[in-house]
């Protein structure tokens, strides 16, 4: 499956496990716009319904000097709406769907929304050209994770025995640029307040030239990242992990 980092193949792939460590999962679009971005979260707000609340996020109140200087600021999102179950990001230059945090409802329940969620945005129109297309997974452990992948570090052939570490490695597979982060050390707040663990972060995107902005075209490109996440995910942990998350088949 994957030429340039060679992780075991699973086949058959869990349903899914538990606990389930997503944490985030974020569906997004990069696009060039003749819309104000004045007038995008009122049309968005239209797109999707009254599940959705708005809210204005930091960066939105920044005078436009002080945006201008962050790099990269119209792709960052400004306005959120938020649904018991799914937030959706907006920014001069993205829009973009994603779970509530460690709320993961499964795959099914994603892509449904997903694809209302496309097919609502496209028919509006107000995204002239795409310019990106990405999905980012990030999970979480309350362990330390490079003692439960198939990935080794060492130096001179031993093993490196370092409190704390990150990891990053970006490659291609196909139209796809895949990046993956492994940090241990991390902190992550949850309803038992702050835990230290790992995070097992994946990001896979396409160019502009590999996809359009047509609803199905955008819903396959998304499939297509998830399940490459997915594999490389089950790919990379090990047999104790896996076992220790009571992975179910469907």
């Amino acid at each position: 499956m994957f030429e340039n980092f060679p992780v075991k193949v699973v086949d058959p792939l869990p349903s899914r496990i538990d606990p389930c460590p997503i944490v985030q999962a974020v569906f997004e679009v990069r696009f060039t716009t003749k819309t104000p971005w004045a007038q995008l979260p009122g049309r968005v707000a239209g797109l999707l319904g009254d599940h959705y609340t708005g809210q204005e996020l930091p960066l939105f109140a920044l005078p436009d000097q002080f945006k201008q200087q962050i790099p990269g600021s119209v792709h960052l999102p400004q306005y959120q709406f938020h649904s018991d179950q799914f937030v959706v990001n907006v920014g001069p230059q993205m829009i973009g769907l994603g779970v509530q945090t460690m709320q993961y409802p499964g795959w099914n329940v994603v892509h449904e929304e997903l694809s209302t969620f496309l097919r609502s945005v496209i028919d509006d129109g107000f995204m002239e050209e795409g310019a990106r297309l990405g999905v980012r997974y990030s999970d979480f452990f309350e362990f330390n994770i490079f003692e439960h992948i198939d990935l080794e570090i060492a130096v001179n052939g031993a093993p490196i025995n370092d409190k704390d570490r990150q990891f990053t490695t970006v490659f291609q597979e196909g139209p796809m640029t895949i990046r993956l982060v492994l940090i241990n050390g991390a902190i992550m707040e949850n309803s038992h307040g702050p835990r230290r663990g790992s995070v097992l972060d994946i990001d896979v995107a396409f160019g502009p030239l590999d996809f359009e902005l047509h609803a199905e075209v955008l819903e396959q490109r998304f499939t297509e990242a998830h399940d490459v996440i997915k594999k490389l995910f089950f790919g990379l942990v090990n047999a104790d992990l896996l076992n220790d998350h009571k992975p179910e088949y469907a």
